[in-house]
């Protein structure tokens, strides 16, 4: 039994250490990216609570380590707190997915409101340095914004959608939406694989132990 729980814990610590890697790295990466139009406070959010995670993770690495060692009770008390962490650990994967799989609404919604928006001058200033940035235009093409800026008798397509920032002949062609969903769905994928590599070693105690 002794044996099994060694082992055990040496794959719960891996799990741990994953958590925390890959908390810190998204975290990190945040800070390499240009903002995203509040995006990037959804994935530092998921990236905090993943590092926490795995703080408690390995705190429970050291309960079971004394347990084998020196007490019972501590071997016992590290099934009963797996249950609950366990647990914690499948919240905050089904979280983190629901959030991926409505980021691309949330992404075209915010991208929307971005390009109508008159007197949020933030936003607008965001989005220009994105379309600089990215050498991209609009949502999904150019026509994202002739369709309000019209309505506004504005100049059809804003000069951050051209190349050094002066209107020629063509604007860029590929929209935003893509580039910023595939940024962001990489991070949301990192978190992804840590909290199930942590998920599926808890469920493996649970049922093994």
């Amino acid at each position: 039994m002794q044996s099994a729980c060694r082992v055990y814990l040496a794959f719960y610590c891996l799990s741990g250490v994953t958590l925390i890697y890959y908390g810190i790295k998204t975290y990190w990466d945040i800070n390499d990216d240009i903002s995203s139009l509040n995006g990037n406070q959804i994935i530092e959010s998921y990236s905090k609570t993943v590092m926490v995670l795995g703080c408690l993770t390995l705190s429970l690495y050291v309960i079971g380590k004394v347990g084998i060692k020196h007490s019972d009770f501590f071997l016992n008390f590290f099934l009963v707190l797996l249950v609950f962490v366990t647990i914690l650990q499948c919240l905050v994967f089904y979280s983190i997915r629901k959030s991926h799989d409505d980021f691309d609404d949330i992404l075209r919604i915010k991208l929307k409101k971005c390009i109508k928006s008159i007197n949020n001058s933030l936003c607008r200033e965001e989005l220009d340095l994105i379309q600089v940035r990215l050498r991209c235009c609009g949502i999904d093409s150019p026509l994202d914004w002739t369709k309000h800026r019209r309505e506004q008798k504005q100049d059809p397509i804003p000069a951050s959608c051209y190349t050094k920032g002066e209107r020629t002949c063509y604007p860029y062609l590929t929209g935003c939406h893509p580039y910023l969903y595939e940024q962001f769905s990489t991070k949301f994928i990192q978190l992804h694989f840590a909290t199930s590599c942590a998920v599926i070693c808890g469920l493996t105690g649970l049922f093994v132990l």
